[in-house]
This record gives structure tokens, sequence and C-alpha cells, in this order.
């Protein structure tokens, strides 16, 4: 934020009656006026959601270009983060989505590739940390580890087991980025 400087300006009191060069009154020799002058004063949530607006705006753009998606490829990628959320942000609604929180602003940002950090910035949240939930794995994953991992296992039978979860995987992956 710019602070401007303390600046003391004389001014006329009134102009001559036709003649276009400044007339000052006896009484008031200068007549000097105070400048605004801004104190450092922390920034206001509204600026803060004015500026994160315009990040998510930049960065839709920045993001629907460089892949070629549409809003609903967006919402797509970015789950936990409903895509009237989206829209909301991109308007600056904030009655309608109300304050964006950390756990939307993540997966927005993981969702679309982007730096996490940035936006907390934006928003004023780098002192804090910002607790995630611990992901608990599936007791067939660790199965499935156990298995992939035991050296007593023949390598073609790990070959197959890969390829056959890699089969069911697919339709839930990521397309890749271009």
């Amino acid at each position: 934020m710019i602070k401007p400087k303390l600046k003391l300006t004389r001014r006329p009191h009134r102009r001559g009656p036709g003649r276009g060069a400044p007339q000052y009154r006896a009484d008031l020799r200068h007549r000097w006026e105070l400048s605004t002058y801004a104190l450092p004063v922390s920034v206001t949530t509204e600026v803060r959601l004015t500026k994160f607006e315009t990040w998510v705006k930049r960065k839709l753009i920045d993001v629907q270009t460089a892949n070629g998606w549409s809003m609903a490829d967006v919402a797509q990628h970015t789950p936990g983060v409903s895509s009237d959320t989206i829209y909301a942000w991109r308007r600056g609604d904030w009655k309608k989505a109300g304050k964006p929180g950390p756990e939307k602003v993540i997966a927005f940002c993981e969702g679309l590739g982007l730096d996490s950090m940035e936006a907390f910035k934006i928003l004023g949240w780098t002192g804090r940390t910002i607790k995630r939930p611990v992901a608990t794995r599936h007791p067939l994953a660790n199965e499935l580890d156990e298995i992939l991992l035991n050296p007593n296992v023949d390598k073609e039978e790990k070959h197959l087991l890969e390829a056959m979860v890699s089969r069911l995987l697919a339709p839930f992956r990521k397309p890749p980025r271009k």
C-alpha cells in the first residue's frame, strides 16, 4: 500500500475580478490545507477479498487458456469446491459463497496446480497454521503394499497385479496437462 506524504499547499483565497492573477486578502495571507494523509493501517477484509477476487479471475483465465478448459472442467478438477462457489469467487459475491475458507482455497489451488501460499498471502493468512485433515488409508491399500513390497512374491505376479490395479484406477485419474 502506497502511503501519500504529508503535503502542504498554498492556495489563493479568491481571484481578482477579471484579472486572472491570484490576489490574497490581508487577513488571510496564505491559506494552508492538509492533503489526505494515510496512516499505516492494516488492510481491511474487503480489500483482501477484492484482491482475492481479482487473483481468482486471473488464475481462472490462465488455467482455462493453458488447458483449453471450460468452467465445467475447472469445477471437475477442483473437488471440494462447487462450481457455484467458483463462480461466486470470480464475481466477488461473498454473500452467496461466504468468505473463502482454508480448506476450499487449498482444494481450489491443488486442483488447478496453483500455489496456495499465494492465495493465503492475499487473504492475510500467512501467520496462521492451517491444519489439513489426515487421510486414512484403506485396508486394501495396505494389503496391496504388503504384496507388492514382499520379496517372496514372484515378479510376474506383481506385474499382473500392478497392471490390473492400473486398469481399475484409469477412470479416476486426472487427464495429463498439456
